[in-house]
């Protein structure tokens, strides 16, 4: 993969009764990253959320490869977000690509401590889990 800056934007959890939670409301239990920051609100390096020519208050930037752990409340059903290729990204040589993927559970690691990029993303009924089910993309 290249030029992997990423933005998650105005990620929700959908609740069973239909309602909507914003994933930047809540705090994450853990988040790592491959470069810069991961960032409620601001792209990794500490610039707004700008996608197609519209800049985003709600959303988490981040830069792979990268891990962000949230405990959900209950009830959640799925997990819906818009995913983007930050902007600096796409003028890379014209090349840009990224992976974006939900586990309900902690991937594996590789041999080198790193989460493994071929992990099965893992969806279906999973109880309280999120399911992994993704909005439009970018």
């Amino acid at each position: 993969m290249s030029c992997d800056w990423a933005d998650w934007i105005e990620p929700k959890l959908v609740i069973k009764d239909g309602s909507a939670r914003d994933l930047t409301g809540l705090d994450w239990k853990e988040a790592s990253r491959g470069s810069g920051k991961v960032q409620k609100g601001k792209s990794n390096a500490d610039k707004e959320l700008l996608v197609g020519g519209k800049v985003y208050e709600k959303g988490i930037g981040t830069h792979a490869p990268s891990t962000i752990v949230f405990a959900h409340p209950d009830g959640v059903e799925k997990f819906e977000s818009p995913v983007a290729i930050k902007g600096g990204g796409m003028i890379r040589d014209g090349k840009a690509s990224v992976r974006f993927r939900i586990h309900t559970e902690k991937p594996p690691v590789s041999a080198t401590g790193a989460l493994d990029p071929d992990a099965p993303a893992r969806t279906g009924d999973m109880g309280n889990s999120l399911t992994g089910d993704m909005g439009n993309s970018y």
